[in-house]
């Protein structure tokens, strides 16, 4: 409330893109598609994996459909978890990163609060204030438990996930 004037930039999920190999060598693909070719691999076709793509937040439903359509055992929790360590192992394997543009201009801005739509840790490897490493700060939807008071602030620089941290608790569907 001190800084009503301070920019606060929102670092969506488009602004993450992941390496793809093809046969004519390895290409960038947007998070959400990188996700679903990993996930769905063999099992869908490239037109699945482009709707995926653009519809969005609601491609993250298709794919999930896709998911239990070849594994009919496999509910939402074995899902998330593949989701989650699908993008783990991209994150060591340096496979995902931000886009450079989005980089560059996070970097110049010298942000004291970066907002990102994404819940995976990818963006506080990548970028820093200074000599300062961003710390790195949730929504919790556990938190909005009725009488529950969240009395939290950011520790500057922050980057604040607005859905949540895959690494707890992290907003699912809609509601």
């Amino acid at each position: 409330l001190k800084k009503q004037d301070r920019i606060i930039p929102v670092v969506g999920d488009d602004c993450f893109v992941g390496y793809i190999v093809r046969e004519n060598g390895q290409i960038q693909v947007p998070l959400q598609q990188w996700i679903a070719e990993k996930l769905l691999e063999d099992y869908s076709s490239q037109d699945t994996i482009n709707k995926i793509r653009i519809e969005g937040y609601r491609g993250l439903d298709i794919m999930f459909e896709e998911y239990k359509r070849f594994n009919e055992d496999y509910g939402f929790v074995e899902y998330k978890d593949s989701v989650i360590s699908i993008v783990e192992n991209g994150v060591k394997a340096n496979e995902l990163f931000l886009r450079e543009d989005v980089k560059n201009f996070l970097l110049a801005g010298k942000f004291e609060v970066i907002a990102t739509t994404c819940p995976f840790h990818i963006l506080e490897n990548e970028i820093s204030r200074g000599n300062y490493k961003y710390d790195v700060s949730s929504f919790s939807p556990i938190s909005l438990s009725k009488g529950s008071k969240s009395e939290a602030s950011l520790k500057l620089p922050s980057i604040y996930q607005i859905f949540g941290d895959c690494d707890g608790e992290f907003v699912t569907g809609e509601e």
